[in-house]
């Protein structure tokens, strides 16, 4: 091979090398990309939409007043209202994290006619046990003082019909357990453990939104 062959496989050479670190810059620019979707997906709360107690009518509700209410709330309460029920206890440390949180968004929406968050206290027994009412009342109001929320409504579950009905659908797992409940009567979304304020907000204003 002569000198002029030689040159003449210069720039190929250099144009092949090039394409070659594109085509590497470009793999990783997309696996870049790829963690970075990951990441995010891995930081967006869990969709909720096929927990079994979703699609479920609640037909044993009786919320009995516990306190600053005087107000039962029964099954037929929850006609023609979009429902943020929380189930929360005095003793559950994110239950008390969540819940100055849930309190703002209630009072945010207080003009909202259509809207109703009915936060129900229960203690540590079992889920289909009678709460002790005066117990329970003592309990909420002393922590509810300590965390600096006053006058908020207060319900029981007082002889666990409730979670009774939807432990019998699928597990009632833990405390805090947040379900939104539309005008029918039927859960639409459920949310296990604490969540962020705005989480609820959304789905209850999609909810709203559907008239």
């Amino acid at each position: 091979m002569n000198d002029s062959d030689q040159h003449s496989l210069g720039p190929e050479r250099s144009g092949e090398k090039w394409i070659s670190s594109a085509v590497t810059a470009i793999l990783f620019a997309v696996l870049v990309g790829l963690c970075v979707i990951l990441v995010i997906r891995a930081m967006q709360p869990p969709q909720q939409q096929s927990h079994p107690w979703v699609g479920h009518p609640l037909t044993q509700v009786d919320f009995a007043p516990l306190l600053n209410t005087d107000q039962p709330i029964t099954t037929a309460n929850l006609q023609g209202k979009v429902s943020l029920i929380n189930f929360w206890g005095p003793w559950c440390p994110p239950c008390l994290a969540e819940l100055p949180g849930l309190v703002r968004l209630s009072r945010d929406l207080k003009n909202e006619t259509a809207f109703q968050f009915l936060p129900v206290s229960c203690s540590r027994d079992a889920i289909d046990g009678r709460e002790n009412m005066t117990e329970l009342a003592g309990d909420s109001a002393d922590i509810l003082e300590k965390i600096n929320i006053i006058g908020l409504p207060v319900y029981a579950d007082a002889a666990g019909a409730s979670r009774t009905e939807l432990n019998s659908v699928g597990p009632f797992l833990a405390y805090p357990t947040t379900i939104l409940v539309d005008r029918n009567g039927v859960v639409q979304r459920v949310w296990i453990g604490a969540y962020d304020m705005d989480v609820f907000r959304d789905a209850v204003e999609l909810e709203l939104s559907k008239g």
